[in-house]
């Protein structure tokens, strides 16, 4: 059965008689006619069988409103609302009104659910009443759906908190979230175009709503250069920014640079750009340190697991001064090479000899010089490969 409404009221009397089912599946879809029958199958596919599908069709003029209403015919599940093109966000938060469960999952139209996806995350949170936001592990897919990395996610709830003032953490297909929670923060922030999922999660966080992740692979997810984040990446990045601002604001009480923020921030957008001056880098790396103690105060738990916590926060630390480093080295030589050592005192085993060695080479003869170098030596141990394959 299809349920087209243009209004914001328009669910019918019939689709209220219905059994209200726990899940609602929530996706957008515009001009996504080439992935969306795989991402409709992968959730009508699931072992957990008692949930509602809720479909927006944000103005699409493709073949999609066509693909739609088919698996529409076939499913009663499926709940399809149409409307004019008024971007992600906006259906997003028109979907929340909509939506009748006491879950929500979250499903992009070109990202598949492993089958047993729903069921794993509502038995989590059935168990854990106080998680808001539960994501998962990934399977990351390129645009003909071969596999060509892993999202391992973070394990530690405390170690989630902190790395999700610096960035977004969280794959948002990956998440199934309590509607009533999300709905009382104000849900989607409505001037966000991109990046609303970071947006609405460090909101969260300010309201002490806890976020966890599982360690198990329940999403395949495209990274798709027509998806919105890679079309939009200028402002994916001044998005990340203002939120990574903001969050150092409110968490540790302190104002700092848009300049300085750039060179704070784990957008993987941001972090392999150069700062605008070295005398940035060190100037991170001490934030970085003076957080790490604020966050270890506010932390309310054992001595125990507070020393656990601080190692973890050391070896993130050195993570992200390792990638200043790596993204400044031939712009700002000294500064990138005293970073690395940082890095590397932090935590011994974070570089290997050949990219400790790579890092130096790199902030000695520059950046363009050492990509030049570098490509040469490939093409040379190609050749060498082939000769000694000749030889053979």
């Amino acid at each position: 059965m299809v349920y087209e409404s243009y209004e914001m009221g328009g669910i019918t009397a019939e689709s209220l008689a219905i059994s209200v089912p726990r899940i609602t599946v929530l996706m957008s879809v515009f001009n996504d006619a080439r992935y969306v029958s795989e991402a409709i199958e992968s959730i009508l596919n699931q072992t957990l069988t008692d949930f509602e599908f809720l479909i927006i069709n944000d103005g699409s003029t493709d073949s999609t409103p066509e693909i739609l209403g088919w698996y529409a015919r076939q499913d009663d599940r499926i709940r399809i609302f149409s409307q004019d093109n008024i971007g992600l966000t906006k259906s997003l938060n028109r979907g929340l009104e909509f939506a009748r469960g006491e879950y929500v999952a979250r499903m992009d139209a070109d990202d598949i659910s492993l089958r047993h996806r729903l069921q794993t995350q509502q038995d989590f949170l059935d168990a854990y009443s106080e998680i808001a936001v539960l994501s998962s592990g990934a399977e990351i897919i390129n645009e003909e759906g071969h596999i060509t990395a892993e999202y391992n996610p973070v394990l530690s709830s405390a170690l989630l908190q902190w790395r999700l003032l610096f960035g977004n953490c969280l794959l948002h297909s990956t998440v199934m979230f309590r509607r009533d929670v999300i709905v009382r923060s104000g849900s989607y922030p409505a001037d966000c175009l991109v990046a609303q999922d970071y947006d609405l999660w460090a909101k969260l966080l300010s309201l002490n709503a806890e976020i966890c992740q599982l360690p198990e692979i329940l999403i395949q997810y495209r990274q798709n250069k027509q998806a919105i984040s890679f079309r939009l990446n200028d402002k994916q990045i001044e998005t990340s920014l203002r939120v990574v601002q903001r969050n150092i604001r409110f968490f540790f009480k302190k104002d700092v640079s848009r300049e300085l923020v750039q060179a704070l921030c784990d957008s993987e957008n941001v972090r392999s750009c150069p700062v605008a001056k070295g005398e940035l880098i060190a100037e991170a790396i001490n934030c970085w340190l003076n957080f790490k103690e604020v966050f270890l105060s506010n932390q309310h738990v054992s001595e125990f697991l507070n020393s656990n916590l601080g190692a973890e926060l050391n070896l993130d630390i050195s993570g992200k001064i390792l990638s200043l480093s790596r993204a400044n080295a031939g712009y700002y030589s000294v500064s990138s090479l005293r970073a690395l050592l940082i890095a590397i005192r932090m935590a011994p085993s974070i570089v290997t000899k050949n990219e400790f060695w790579f890092a130096v080479m790199k902030a000695v003869i520059g950046q363009t010089r050492f990509q030049s170098v570098k490509n040469s030596l490939q093409i040379i141990l190609e050749h060498f490969q082939k000769w000694r394959m000749i030889r053979s």
